[in-house]
């Protein structure tokens, strides 16, 4: 239908905006290239994915290299825009000049790997960004072992496991009950939900509207 239709084109030219930059015309400014290229949004969680794959392992210490962790990630019921939203916020974060080099910025996907192609709106937003969802190197989800050896060790009460493992929460602003040992990691909510109060102690930004 026509809403449908005026959603994929929205979302189509997001993906085609964000990646335009990633090509630069030699030419411009006097023949002169800007300083800084960005990439496209799926090269983005391509390149991070297998950046945050690098720096850890299953079967290694959860610090290798003193690389910190800030995981993004939606919602349970995993619809789709807390899905995207998880995606496109990570992307969002690298364009900041002055991100922290140090701190790996990997959203995942809060659902079983397997129960993504069930999720049809979600996939075909996927599909939109040439994010390709089928490949098991280029997007994480809650279930993968890395993710959730991470989840399980970066808990407690000790402040270097706190520092190196963060949490933002995407679309909802408490975390959820099985994960509820990792509640002083969370120190960012993006939420659109009313706020239950939770995380107030640590969260260093929270965006909340009704």
């Amino acid at each position: 239908n026509s809403h449908k239709a005026a959603a994929n084109t929205s979302f189509r030219s997001f993906a085609t905006t964000s990646s335009m930059t990633e090509t630069n015309d030699e030419h411009r400014n006097n023949g002169t290239p800007p300083a800084t290229t960005r990439i496209s949004f799926a090269k983005h969680l391509s390149m991070t994915t297998k950046q945050f794959l690098q720096h850890y392992s299953s079967s290694s210490s959860p610090t290798p290299q003193k690389k910190r962790y800030n995981i993004i990630m939606g919602n349970e019921a995993g619809d789709a825009d807390s899905i995207i939203s998880s995606l496109a916020y990570s992307y969002v974060k690298s364009l900041d000049d002055n991100d922290d080099e140090t701190l790996i910025q990997q959203p995942i996907v809060c659902i079983p790997k397997d129960d993504l192609p069930l999720r049809r709106e979600t996939t075909l937003l996927l599909d939109l960004c040439g994010i390709p969802y089928r490949r098991s190197d280029d997007l994480l989800f809650i279930n993968d072992e890395s993710i959730e050896t991470l989840l399980s060790h970066g808990h407690g009460d000790n402040e270097e496991k706190n520092h190196i493992l963060q949490l933002t929460l995407m679309d909802h602003n408490r975390i959820k009950s099985s994960l509820n040992h990792l509640s002083s990691n969370v120190v960012e909510i993006v939420d659109h939900h009313q706020d239950e109060g939770y995380h107030q102690e640590t969260m260093t930004t929270t965006t909340t509207s009704r």
